[in-house]
């Protein structure tokens, strides 16, 4: 969970527009999305971790392969979302930084 109230916080103190006080509101959508695909990504991992051990012939390494290949999607979706988060809060913090 600190790693998204670390974000959150960043995202709001790099608002533009904001020089004393609380920031205004801006949409933490991009960032719980990136949290979302970041944190469910352990439930097939797990998953496939536990089949592939228990593994007995090829069907069941083939259902392990399925479940690692649905983390690995989680994987680069959170990995392009935090790409966007950060190249949005770039574009923010230097908006803010050429106000002053």
């Amino acid at each position: 969970m600190l790693p998204r109230l670390i974000a959150l916080d960043i995202w709001s103190a790099s608002t533009p527009g904001v020089h004393v006080g609380a920031a205004p509101r801006r949409s933490n959508g991009l960032i719980n999305a990136w949290w979302t695909a970041w944190t469910v990504n352990i439930i097939p991992t797990l998953m496939a971790t536990m089949t592939y051990a228990r593994a007995a012939d090829a069907d069941a390494i083939r259902e392990a392969m399925g479940l690692s290949l649905v983390s690995t999607l989680f994987d680069i979706a959170a990995a392009v979302l935090a790409i966007v988060f950060v190249r949005r809060l770039t574009a923010m913090q230097q908006s803010k930084a050429l106000e002053q």
